[in-house]
């Protein structure tokens, strides 16, 4: 018992517990990402930065625009649930301020992830195969690489493969990242500290503005994983995916 609790302990100290560690744990985490992409693009491949989508115009634009689809996305697919009483609300204090030093880490994340799947990998697979396979790969890759999340499910790793899907079409229709970079920043924020979800397995820390109970199946609302594992998500990324496919044609 007391080499369990001592176990229990280290977890703890070693799991970030403020929103000030919260970001910085992300910042430190996927900050690498950035330099690792330009080293191997600039480097080995030979070519520019904007070839990973980071060129052309309008950028703030682009990013709020993603921003407020990736937000818009996940508030329907928490929405519908809640109204019909599968998600409650729990009485805590509104931390604003400790939840937007969380979206600092959050824009740093979801950019790093976005840049690699997205930005390097998505045109790359789609130059050597074809851009169906350059979607479908990348997407696999997205899900593969988050396959050691705790309390992950079948279901969720649908969804992360739905994710990404949507991700690269929503890239693709842009022909930027800078959308996307908004987007996933958006969606992991308002599940964990706007919402008090749990994020990919992980639960919530820093400040939130509403706390929300799981009070419905976990085939719906994703149980312990967070709404990633559960049918709403699936349902809300497979619509995006169906709109963003006919925009295309």
């Amino acid at each position: 018992n007391l080499a369990a609790r001592s176990m229990v302990e280290i977890r703890m100290a070693a799991f970030p517990q403020t929103a000030t560690e919260q970001m910085l744990a992300l910042v430190s985490g996927f900050g690498g990402a950035y330099l690792l992409v330009w080293l191997w693009v600039s480097r080995v491949e030979k070519r520019s930065l904007r070839s990973v989508g980071l060129g052309g115009g309008d950028v703030f634009r682009k990013w709020a625009t993603g921003f407020l689809v990736g937000g818009g996305l996940f508030a329907a697919a928490v929405g519908v649930p809640w109204v019909f009483g599968f998600f409650r609300p729990q009485a805590v204090p509104m931390q604003i301020v400790a939840s937007l030093v969380v979206l600092g880490g959050w824009l740093v994340q979801g950019s790093a992830e976005e840049l690699i799947f997205r930005g390097w990998m998505l045109p790359v697979l789609s130059a050597r195969y074809n851009v169906r396979a350059g979607i479908l790969l990348s997407a696999a890759t997205f899900m593969v690489m988050h396959s050691l999340n705790p309390n992950l499910s079948v279901l969720a790793m649908g969804n992360l493969f739905l994710f990404g899907v949507f991700a690269a079409l929503y890239a693709l229709r842009e022909g930027r990242v800078w959308g996307v970079f908004g987007m996933h920043a958006a969606w992991n924020w308002m599940q964990g500290n706007v919402l008090g979800l749990s994020v990919s397995g992980a639960p919530p820390v820093g400040g939130t503005w509403i706390r929300l109970v799981d009070a419905g199946p976990d085939w719906l609302t994703g149980g312990a994983f967070g709404p990633e594992g559960g049918l709403a998500v699936s349902a809300v990324l497979a619509v995006g995916i169906l709109l963003l496919f006919r925009k295309g044609q």
